[in-house]
């Protein structure tokens, strides 16, 4: 199930960047940076060791279930020694508050009930968007 994976690579990666964070303010900025440093094909992934190499050298040791949770979650399905850091990033670095991320989630459904084939059509838009209720305005 999707949904579940999703769940556990944000809790997996919570887990992690929570680690980097203890290290300072800088500490996931630098990892960013040093993941794309390595990126030599600016391809978004890097070596499964290299990721790992980062990550120690900001002072974060995975355990080898650690690492083979990474493995399992974050892998490119046709070469299993590279990992997507760019899903791993948007996974746990992110700056809408989880209210934020509801009221998304609940628009995007009653849109696409309303959206035949998946299409957003200005006029169904119109109907169903009440731009009064942001504003002060009556």
């Amino acid at each position: 199930d999707e949904s579940n994976s999703d769940h556990r690579r944000k809790d997996f990666t919570a887990r992690v960047l929570g680690r980097l964070r203890e290290r300072g303010i800088h500490g996931v900025r630098s990892f960013r940076l040093q993941l794309h440093h390595m990126d030599l094909e600016c391809t978004g992934t890097v070596l499964a060791r290299t990721f790992e190499g980062a990550l120690a050298h900001l002072g974060v040791r995975l355990k080898k279930s650690e690492f083979d949770r990474l493995l399992e979650l974050f892998t490119l399905h046709d070469d299993e020694n590279m990992v997507d850091y760019v899903r791993f990033l948007s996974f746990g670095v992110g700056n809408w508050s989880r209210q934020r991320e509801e009221v998304v989630a609940e628009a995007f459904d009653i849109l696409s009930q309303q959206c035949p084939g998946g299409l957003l059509e200005a006029e169904m838009l119109g109907r169903n968007f009440q731009p009064a209720a942001l504003t002060a305005e009556s």
